[in-house]
């Protein structure tokens, strides 16, 4: 069977930079909730404080379901790297 090798350096240079693009996305999101409390807050809900009101709600929940997909898919992919880690060992 052929061994299989993997650059681990490079690998989990790469979980790190999507963990710090997490961190990135949660920041901005924090972002769009104080702009949200802030329009919630100073505007009232007729016309277009409404309608701003509500588009950023929907922008508040799209980031939060994004967000929860990038962390699932990061969890993922690092049980499969430890997987594939785990399995290249035991053919050593």
């Amino acid at each position: 069977m052929r061994q299989m090798y993997f650059n681990e350096e490079h690998i989990e240079a790469a979980l790190g930079r999507l963990t710090n693009l997490i961190i990135d996305i949660n920041k901005n999101q924090e972002r769009v909730n104080d702009i949200y409390n802030l329009i919630q807050a100073g505007w009232s809900q007729n016309g277009a404080g409404k309608k701003a009101i509500e588009d950023l709600e929907y922008l508040r929940k799209e980031l939060n379901h994004s967000v929860n997909e990038i962390e699932t898919k990061k969890k993922r992919l690092r049980d499969d790297w430890e997987l594939i880690k785990a399995v290249d060992r035991s053919y050593k």
